[in-house]
């Protein structure tokens, strides 16, 4: 293990709900290590509601904790409803803001039976609509300082609770993180900007789990129902030492430091933390299921779905991208490489034939001609295995209505060493509108390179972040 110590000297940090628990270990922590550090908490109850003793200003104690170590820390008292008073004071108190850390939440306590509506809104309020206001205010800063580190704090309860409000609730903010770190990519000049964000899963005991397990034991008394003794046995007792230890919220705090520090260059990752455990979570895709003309269906029947339960339960490591704008893929894109896939055998013949081949592109051509370039494309350049590197890279194509007459440009950028080293195909529509933002010498060169391209095998290899025919403007010209 290096012996370097990670610091976070000169950056300024943002934690809320940081008065106790998970935030006050988060906050501690980068206090620790020479950050300046905002301590936002409101002061409430576990639940938003219920008035259990005097809970306001529960920040001064924090902040005094780091003071007395030497750090530097000012609390704050605002809701994170109102992300821009919460922003602002930061500003105030240390003219930046480096890191955001979106602790700050509520648990609603009622299963799904006895959840109301307002039980529901009012947690979603608190806890994704609060970290929306807060990271909104945010982002013109970490914008313009072109550096900056979000951390959200999501729950285990995303995978399935008998809290179904706060579950769907933190299930939110892992679809939100993706999002902003899209936003983050998108931002130009390109490569410029060093904005990470992330979400985590922590497993800890705080204030939070444990008056909520209170009162669902004091629910449970008072409708007359048994509860589980609890041992006090000397083993019992050991153990039980052990496991608060374990459960220690310190025990979390070292992930969210490695996702806020400027070394770390994760984006849109979600990682588990907790006793002295951490993992990186991350979506798959079962094996692909076609009913298409292929297989001889001109529609796809319930009964094929019921036929192909072997196929959509087999898992061969597909991970789903998260955070670069394609949203998981295109399914259009699966089935065009799947109708398009042909042998080895054949894929080598043509590739024996294809300098004797000559492809013909044209504005106006119609949406037939389209596809068989690209399914020579795909024909050429697809080896066994590499289809799901095509799939990833062609995704935006099928969002951008690729069925209607265009221009196909086929870009391949070789250089290793460029950070925007990627491969792509691009269909271009002919509506004027988008045809009015391309110049005439950038279409004549792009036309060029594709038929030298086509007799031409490349290198293929994958990118991140574009999204839009439009974000991809003067591409071509400049890279080829």
């Amino acid at each position: 293990m290096s012996t370097v110590n990670l610091r976070y000297d000169n950056r300024v940090a943002l934690v809320t709900g940081a008065g106790r628990g998970l935030g006050r270990e988060y906050a501690l922590l980068l206090a620790s290590r020479g950050a300046k550090v905002i301590v936002n908490d409101l002061g409430g109850s576990y639940d938003g509601i219920t008035a259990k003793g005097t809970t306001q200003r529960i920040a001064d104690g924090v902040v005094s904790e780091i003071q007395a170590a030497g750090g530097h820390a000012v609390a704050n008292y605002d809701s994170v409803v109102d992300g821009g008073k919460v922003i602002e004071a930061c500003i105030q108190a240390y003219g930046r803001l480096d890191i955001v850390i979106a602790n700050a939440g509520i648990l609603t306590p009622e299963t799904f039976q006895a959840l109301s509506l307002d039980a529901f809104e009012r947690t979603l309020r608190i806890n994704v609509t609060g970290v929306f206001s807060i990271v909104q205010a945010a982002w013109p800063h970490l914008v313009k300082q072109k550096y900056g580190r979000i951390i959200m704090i999501t729950s285990p309860a995303l995978f399935g609770a008998g809290v179904p409000a706060y579950s769907a609730s933190k299930a939110a903010l892992v679809g939100l993180s993706n999002s902003i770190q899209f936003e983050a990519k998108k931002l130009r000049p390109k490569g410029t900007y060093d904005i990470k964000c992330n979400a985590i899963i922590p497993f800890a005991s705080t204030r939070m789990t444990n008056e909520f397990a209170a009162d669902v034991a004091l629910k449970k008394k008072r409708q007359g129902k048994k509860l589980k003794p609890n041992s006090t046995g000397p083993d019992t007792k050991q153990m039980n030492a052990r496991l608060t230890k374990m459960m220690d919220p310190s025990n979390v705090a070292a992930m969210v430091g490695w996702l806020c520090h400027e070394n770390c260059t994760n984006e849109a990752t979600l990682h588990e933390a907790g006793a002295g455990y951490f993992s990186q979570i991350r979506f798959e895709r079962s094996q692909s299921l076609f009913v298409t003309e292929k297989e001889g269906s001109e529609i796809p029947l319930i009964e094929n779905i019921r036929d192909g339960q072997s196929t959509l339960n087999t898992w061969d490591g597909d991970i789903v991208a998260t955070g670069d704008g394609t949203m998981g893929g295109n399914p259009v894109v699966k089935v065009m490489t799947h109708l398009s896939s042909k042998s080895e055998s054949k894929i080598q013949s043509q590739q024996k034939n294809v300098k004797s081949k000559s492809t013909t592109v044209k504005e106006g051509m119609g949406s037939s001609d389209t596809s068989k370039i690209l399914n020579q494309i795909v024909d050429l350049h697809v080896k066994p295995g590499m289809n799901k590197e095509l799939e990833k890279v062609t995704s935006f194509m099928a969002l951008n209505s690729c069925t209607q007459e265009g221009i196909l440009v086929y870009h391949i950028c070789q250089d290793p060493n460029d950070k925007d080293h990627y491969f792509f195909i691009e269909i271009y529509k002919s509506e004027a509108a988008l045809l009015a933002k391309r110049k005439t010498e950038w279409f004549k060169q792009g036309i060029e390179q594709l038929k030298k391209l086509i007799s031409k095998p490349p290198v293929v290899t994958t990118g991140k972040g574009f999204t839009t025919v439009g974000d991809m403007g003067g591409v071509l010209g400049a890279k080829l």
